[in-house]
């Protein structure tokens, strides 16, 4: 479904990624995994258009899409809760809900559709409808910005640090739900996550980003075997 393929990028003269790869077929939960100030964003910014690669290609469903605007790129079908969730805090979780679906005719056409099936799977949001999503809980908010990234009715979802600034139990609430996403939608996902124990045993395979270069990938089994992995990521378990 995607395909990253040796893309390099630079911020003006400072390179920072280099000659990445990395593909999610159809129907997977992939994970990718770095520490801070490895290319993870910068990735996932160039993947939706926001930054352009100066080498190399990235094709959704077979079409080349580096050269595409970002709003190009979501009408295609990718949609992203980036780190923080991007929520309007002023306006009301119903309001941030209907924002999601302005991404396409397509969504704007089931946008009823869309609103029940994201109050299904967030009965909370249905309960807070008229709330004002900067009221809300760290956890709620997280809840919001997936379920208004789900009302563009994505193919591809990307979660850029859904855990990111919550307590543990929060942690697990929003990996639990993302998880849920995957099995019970049978959504595409590509999770970008620091939590790499939690993230590996519910994805299907998964990438390590260090220093702007892919060190590791394979099935999330075989990385969580990985002593380096262990020692680095998950604190020597």
């Amino acid at each position: 479904m995607l395909e990253v393929d040796r893309v390099s990028v630079a911020y003006g003269d400072l390179q920072v990624l280099f000659d990445v790869s990395l593909r999610v077929r159809e129907g997977e939960l992939v994970v990718l995994l770095g520490p801070n100030g490895a290319g993870k964003t910068t990735l996932i910014k160039t993947i939706i258009g926001l930054l352009k690669p100066k080498s190399g290609s990235i094709s959704f469903l077979g079409m080349r899409i580096e050269k595409l605007s970002t709003s190009e790129i979501i009408k295609l079908g990718i949609a992203i809760v980036p780190e923080g969730g991007g929520l309007f805090p002023s306006m009301t979780v119903k309001e941030n809900l209907l924002m999601g679906a302005y991404a396409s005719k397509e969504a704007r056409a089931k946008v009823k559709d869309s609103l029940e099936a994201v109050y299904n799977l967030f009965p909370t949001l249905k309960e807070r409808a008229n709330q004002l999503a900067g009221t809300l809980s760290g956890g709620e908010q997280r809840m919001l910005a997936i379920g208004r990234a789900l009302m563009s009715r994505p193919k591809l979802l990307i979660l850029d640090e859904p855990s990111l600034g919550l307590g543990p139990k929060l942690v697990v609430t929003v990996l639990t739900m993302v998880e849920k996403i995957k099995k019970d939608e049978g959504l595409t996902i590509l999770l970008v996550e620091q939590n790499a124990r939690a993230a590996l045993q519910m994805a299907d395979r998964g990438y390590v980003i260090e220093n702007g270069r892919i060190v590791l990938e394979g099935t999330a089994e075989d990385i969580l075997k990985e002593e380096y992995i262990k020692r680095a990521y998950m604190g020597g378990l």
